[in-house]
């Protein structure tokens, strides 16, 4: 059962509680923007009849983040750490990484597992850019260089090529 939580023109906050296991997931989509506050989340967490004692929250649907977004996104995390809830993430956005490897504090203090990343690739031939789930857990390095898995067009068949600086774009889970 999912629980909205907060909802905006153009971001939203859904919670599916496990009270058995006193989890809860977020679900969160849209952008967070200056126009957004994570108060209506923190007093859904801490105040709910879940006595929760582990934050999974699943950010794929997440289109975009400002610097304020950021700032927001960070003070939530804090609350999160200060109430003594283990936090960890099932799924990262493509922009919400990119943000990530500029600030890692997004990603909590100290830093939370992550189980799934959004992987851009392309195709040149057509002009066609996907994305595909790829499971950190799985991620080899090779070097400084990350070794990824191969994926072949939906129109043409042809090779696709990661569309992003693989270095940088994986660098947070370099170390793990």
């Amino acid at each position: 059962m999912e629980i909205p939580v907060l909802k905006a023109e153009h971001f939203e906050v859904k919670a599916r509680p496990d009270l058995g296991a006193k989890r809860v997931t977020l679900l969160v989509s849209g952008t967070l923007d200056e126009s957004i506050k994570l108060r209506a989340v923190s007093t859904y967490l801490f105040n709910s009849q879940g006595d929760f004692g582990e934050l999974v929250v699943d950010l794929a649907g997440l289109a975009g983040i400002s610097s304020a977004g950021v700032r927001e996104w960070i003070s939530f995390l804090a609350l999160v750490g200060e109430a003594g809830l283990r936090l960890s993430f099932s799924s990262l956005s493509e922009i919400f990484l990119e943000r990530a490897n500029l600030f890692p504090d997004l990603l909590g203090r100290p830093r939370a597992t992550v189980s799934v990343v959004a992987a851009p690739y392309y195709c040149a031939k057509c002009d066609d850019r996907r994305t595909f789930e790829l499971r950190v857990a799985e991620l080899r390095f090779a070097g400084p260089e990350p070794v990824l898995p191969s994926h072949s067009c939906a129109q043409c068949g042809g090779a696709l090529e990661f569309d992003e600086i693989a270095s940088d774009y994986f660098k947070l889970f370099r170390s793990l």
